[in-house]
Order: C-alpha cells, then structure tokens, then sequence
C-alpha cells in the first residue's frame, strides 16, 4: 500500500503532460522578417532596434496557411509616410490619431509584404500579431 502515492504521483504527472499544450512547433510562427526588402532595412526584421536613415521596408514573407497582422505606434518624435504605390500584400488601417497608431494586414499568404516607409526620428513600438493571435506574439520598440 505504500506505493500507491508513488504510483499516483507518477500517474497524474504523465496525465498533466500529456494534456498540456501540443507541441510548440504547431504553435511557433514561420513568418520570414528579413533583414533588408525591396526598399532598404527592413523595420520588421526582429533583430535589429536601431535605425539609421528615415526610409525602410516594411517587410515580412508569410507562408502558406499563416497570417500577419502589425501595429505600429508612436511613443515620441513624428509620424511615418508610406510611400504610395509601393504597398504589396498589406492592407492598411487609417492612420489612428487618438492612439497614434496604424495597422498593417497581410492579405494573402504564400507571398511577400513590402511597402516603402518613410519615419521620423522617434521612439515606436511594433506589435506582432500571427496566426491570429490576439494578443501580440512579439513586441519590439524601434528608434530612429
């Protein structure tokens, strides 16, 4: 009999694992930031938080069967211009005065967003939202 609580601890263990979350891999974004796109330094490239300049892609490669969605928002300095003409594959929010932000949307997957961006020096932060996330699956804050 002294066993069992061994036993049990065992059993509810491998009970708790095997119905925790599924693998991370079906969760995990293959969403492509690249460093530079058609139009310069990518902005959405995860890694860098520094930019020099003020005109920059807004760039992401999304797979099949993925989505994006990106808020950009103003923390301090001016505002930014999308050069027109330039959008592929983002369909993009009016520009939010009261919350000083504007959102980008992948339209189809399988293929590459771009647009060309020009953006004052300032302090920004950009949200990513994949796979219809509604919260962000990653933050990063930018300054030019």
């Amino acid at each position: 009999m002294k066993y069992v609580p061994a036993f049990a601890i065992i059993v509810l263990t491998t009970l708790f694992f095997s119905c925790s979350k599924t693998d991370s891999t079906d969760d995990e974004s293959n969403i492509e930031y690249v460093d530079t796109g058609a139009y310069g330094v990518n902005l959405l490239d995860t890694s860098i938080t520094n930019f020099q300049g003020n005109e920059f892609s807004f760039s992401a490669t999304i797979p099949k069967d993925e989505d994006l969605v990106i808020k950009l928002k103003k923390v301090s300095g001016g505002n930014w211009f999308i050069s027109s003409g330039t959008e592929k594959n983002w369909a993009l929010s009016s520009y939010d005065s009261s919350t000083e932000s504007q959102t980008f949307s992948a339209i189809n997957d399988e293929e590459i967003c771009d647009l060309k961006m020009e953006i004052l020096t300032g302090k920004y932060i950009i949200e990513y939202y994949e796979n219809e996330d509604s919260s962000p699956t990653r933050i990063k804050e930018i300054e030019i």
